[in-house]
């Protein structure tokens, strides 16, 4: 009879350390969600302009000097510097 109790107690005992066990990890889950949504109000740069992905390569970067008038060009590239 005691060893039954025993056995019954020590069930007892180890589903509340495995509950606990349990509970952990899922509140630290909780607590990283909301410490990573709270890194994006305190962030070091104000404004972080689009890149167009055809873009985002060195050698996709369109040459707008091109389109422009090339009198004009001409005129910009020739310009004295102060």
């Amino acid at each position: 009879m005691a060893q039954a109790v025993f056995e019954v107690t020590t069930d007892f005992i180890d589903a509340g350390n495995v509950l606990n066990r349990t509970i952990r990890p899922v509140e630290s889950l909780e607590r990283l969600i909301a410490r990573g949504a709270d890194l994006l109000d305190h962030v070091l740069i104000g404004f972080i302009a689009g890149i167009h992905r055809q873009n985002a390569l060195a050698g996709r970067v369109e040459n707008h000097f091109s389109k422009w008038n090339p009198a004009q060009l001409s005129m910009f590239v020739e310009q004295p510097a102060y």
